[in-house]
């Protein structure tokens, strides 16, 4: 068994989308929950970002999109994956309104809860809109950690939203709606 996992894991590092369509779950429009496996418009802009990858560019895009075609929830898996995987990872997603900031967390969350063991990092805490991924014992963080990694999911309406971290993942969601847009990514 724990030969099996280890190939799993080496091919959900070789590959996030493995991971991704594997490991993480989303709720459908007909209330079910299921695996993400990426549609048509993901796979594209997946398929982008892992050739950016390939070159060791950093992944800089702009999305201009139809609604409801799984960009959010692409991000969002990304960022996940990279940040409760890999250790001293900060991430930071910035929708327009508080209902997409929940929405948003409540994805983030799902993600979490429902990661098969063997993939899912010790949780310190998931509130205030943040996921750390820390080991939420006191007596044994500081021989085991945990991955020391964070996810912080704010609205636009903070114009110091992400100032103070050194960030390695960023999201803008519908950054055209945001009041302070040129504030906020001076910020993130």
């Amino acid at each position: 068994m724990v030969e099996d996992i280890q190939t799993v894991v080496r091919i959900c590092d070789a590959d996030p989308q493995e991971f991704i369509e594997n490991c993480l779950s989303i709720k459908t429009k007909n209330q079910q929950t299921v695996l993400l496996h990426l549609n048509t418009a993901q796979f594209l802009i997946y398929d982008r970002i892992k050739k950016l990858r390939a070159l060791g560019k950093p992944i800089r895009m702009i999305i201009l999109k139809a609604r409801q075609e799984g960009v959010s929830t692409l991000c969002e898996a990304l960022i996940f994956e990279r940040t409760a995987r890999f250790d001293n990872t900060n991430s930071l997603i910035i929708a327009h309104e508080p209902e997409s900031t929940d929405a948003i967390f409540a994805m983030s969350k799902l993600f979490y809860d429902l990661l098969p063991l063997w993939a899912k990092p010790m949780r310190r805490y998931d509130n205030k809109k943040q996921m750390v991924f820390e080991n939420p014992n006191e007596k044994t963080i500081a021989k085991d950690p945990g991955l020391r990694s964070r996810m912080v999911i704010a609205t636009a309406d903070k114009v110091k939203v992400g100032r103070g971290l050194t960030l390695h993942n960023f999201h803008g969601s519908e950054v055209a709606f945001w009041k302070n847009s040129k504030d906020l990514m001076l910020s993130a």
